[in-house]
C-alpha cells in the first residue's frame, strides 16, 4: 500500500511540532503530500457564546466564533512558516468541531493514507481529566494512525 497523503492534526504544541517533523521526514522518503489540520471550536461558556460580538483593538467588531477562527488561522500560518519542510508539499486547513470526530472525518473524506499525530503521553489523573485525543483517534479512525511522542511528554516521564 502506497502512502501518498499524510494528515497531521496539530494543536500548536511541541508534541504537534514533533509529529509534523516526523511526517515531513516520512513524506520526503515516500514522496507524499502533507495536510495539516487544526480543529477549533468556540469555548462553551454560555449558550450562543459564538454569536456574541467582541471588539479587539485595531480590528473590526466580530463574533467570538470569528475571532477564534481568525486566531487559529494566524497560528496555523505561523506554525508552517516556522518549521522546515523543503521538498514536501504542505496544505493547511481549519476545521470546526470535536477534535476526535473531526480528525477521523477529515482523514477519511480527504482520502488520506496515514494520520501522523503527536501524543502528550499523559498518564494517571491528568489522562483521566484531560482525555486523549490521540488515543481516541487511534481507536476510531478508519485510516492507520502513527503517534509520535513529543518532547513535552518525554521530559515529563521519569527516567529509567
Amino acid at each position: 500500500m502506497a502512502i501518498a497523503r499524510i494528515l497531521v492534526p496539530i494543536d500548536f504544541s511541541e508534541c504537534a511540532a514533533a509529529a509534523f517533523d516526523y511526517a515531513v521526514g516520512l513524506a520526503k522518503a515516500l514522496g507524499a503530500k502533507i495536510t495539516l489540520v487544526h480543529v477549533w471550536d468556540v469555548p462553551f461558556l454560555w449558550p450562543s457564546v459564538g454569536d456574541t460580538m467582541v471588539t479587539v483593538p485595531a480590528e473590526e467588531p466580530m463574533t467570538v466564533a470569528q475571532l477564534v477562527k481568525k486566531r487559529a488561522a494566524e497560528e496555523l500560518e505561523r506554525f508552517i512558516a516556522e518549521r522546515p519542510h523543503a521538498g514536501v508539499e504542505v496544505a493547511a486547513r481549519l476545521a470546526m468541531g470535536d477534535p476526535m470526530r473531526t480528525i477521523c472525518s477529515v482523514a477519511q473524506d480527504g482520502n488520506h493514507d496515514l494520520v501522523v499525530m503527536g501524543t502528550h503521553g499523559r498518564t494517571g489523573v491528568s489522562r483521566v481529566l484531560a482525555g486523549s485525543v490521540a488515543e481516541n483517534v487511534v481507536r476510531h479512525c478508519p485510516v492507520p494512525v502513527l503517534t509520535v511522542r513529543g518532547t513535552e511528554s518525554a521530559a515529563a516521564q521519569p527516567a529509567g
